[in-house]
């Protein structure tokens, strides 16, 4: 009887636990799939009744369920789920569980399709359109060197004499052009405005030289020498005739350039007694017969000052390229605050072109000049300089020089050695 009883509760319970008792909790697992069926084990989960029963010394058996899907499995899959002693835990209801983040939209690269980005605001920078006919051109130049002179016992003296940076702007024909000196007390230089007419005619206004003396209108990387010479530091330097002014100028160059004649109105020296506010008068006509040869004239006249009277000087140049030989000669004559003068300057160079194509030029230099006043022994100058430029690429050049001089004031002559490197761009 014994044996029976326990066969019957080990049956029943086997049928309550897997009929489905609210109690009880089943796993499934998919076992054996085949032929469109599948197999699940229920395992039954540890209750009061079941702790009974193995306090009695019972034995639990396990109930196996067959259940047919609803439609069949692709493929064959063999699972086993094990009994266990640890209760499941209760799952979570849906309303709160965490849901699954949603996949972030990858952006695309811009397509045609992209609408274009908005207009920038009103106050935003705006672009200026240029004129297709403007010509911008940046240059620049500078000159440093050391000297020596015997009137000061051949102190060595180095400096920066120039550094210089201009920037030209043309439209049509109109240009501008700006250029500073950073080695200098005034670092504005040439500041004007230069108008092309018809009939060959040319207007220009601002700060320019004031077209008198060759000497003073060449510019200093064309001239060889290391300086501009006594006389133009007598007239044009000491004595304000000449120099960059601020004014305006009119000339006319027919025959392509042939000829050419100019006058202007400029303010007077700022160092004067007229404190820079009278006018002074420039011309100056040249004309060219060949290539290869110029003659010319010009003149100033400063406005008179009471302590000294008028000031004034004329000129008459010369000047002859003939192939590497360049020459220029310039006589002069006016009147100062020390009295009247009269000078004259030369200089000659030959160029030398030791490589091929013209990189490396050699040219020696010849130089001399002569100033007489009135006022006596104390005014007389005259000055004898030889030298050579060296040059390289045409934006490098190496000056030395050897000046024998006695210059206004002098007792007797006195020598002086110069060397001077420049670069351009």
């Amino acid at each position: 009887m014994k044996p029976f009883r326990r066969a019957f509760v080990t049956s029943a319970l086997a049928l309550v636990l897997g009929g489905g008792a609210p109690v009880a909790q089943e796993r499934l697992a998919v076992g054996s799939v085949s032929s469109g069926s599948s197999v699940a084990t229920a395992s039954p989960v540890p209750t009061a009744a079941s702790s009974e029963m193995q306090a009695a010394g019972l034995t639990t058996t396990t109930a196996s369920l067959t259940t047919t899907p609803p439609a069949p499995a692709p493929a064959t899959a063999t699972a086993t789920a094990t009994a266990t002693a640890t209760p499941t835990p209760t799952a979570i209801p849906p309303l709160f569980a965490t849901p699954s983040p949603l996949p972030r939209e990858t952006p695309s690269p811009l397509s045609p399709e992209t609408p274009p980005a908005p207009p920038a605001p009103a106050g935003a920078a705006s672009r200026v359109a240029l004129p297709r006919d403007l010509e911008v051109e940046v240059h620049g130049r500078f000159y440093t060197g050391v000297s020596a002179d015997e009137r000061e016992g051949w102190t060595r003296e180095l400096g920066l004499r120039e550094a210089r940076i201009g920037v030209e702007a043309r439209i049509g024909k109109a240009l501008t052009v700006v250029e500073a000196d950073l080695a200098s007390r005034t670092p504005i230089k040439d500041a004007y405005l230069q108008l092309d007419g018809p009939l060959a005619t040319r207007l220009v206004a601002g700060r320019f030289k004031a077209p008198f003396s060759e000497r003073r209108l060449v510019s200093s990387w064309k001239l060889p020498l290391v300086g501009r010479g006594l006389v133009n530091d007598y007239v044009s330097d000491r004595n304000a005739i000449g120099g960059r002014r601020l004014g305006a100028v009119g000339a006319v160059q027919p025959w392509q350039g042939r000829v050419e004649v100019a006058a202007g109105l400029f303010v007077s020296d700022a160092g004067d007694a007229n404190g820079g506010q009278a006018e002074d008068y420039a011309a100056r006509a040249a004309v060219r017969p060949w290539s290869w040869l110029e003659l010319g004239g010009s003149g100033y006249r400063a406005a008179p000052v009471e302590e000294t009277g008028r000031r004034e000087a004329a000129a008459a140049h010369l000047k002859l390229e003939a192939g590497r030989l360049e020459t220029t000669l310039e006589a002069m004559a006016g009147r100062v605050a020390a009295g009247r003068f009269r000078a004259a300057t030369a200089v000659a160079s030959y160029t030398l072109e030791l490589r091929s194509g013209g990189r490396l030029q050699v040219a020696p230099v010849a130089a001399g000049e002569l100033l007489q006043l009135e006022s006596g022994e104390g005014g007389q100058g005259h000055a004898a300089i030889a030298g050579a430029v060296i040059s390289w690429a045409r934006g490098l050049k190496l000056k030395v020089q050897g000046e024998r001089a006695r210059r206004p004031g002098d007792p007797a002559m006195a020598n002086a050695l110069a060397v001077e490197l420049g670069a351009k761009f």
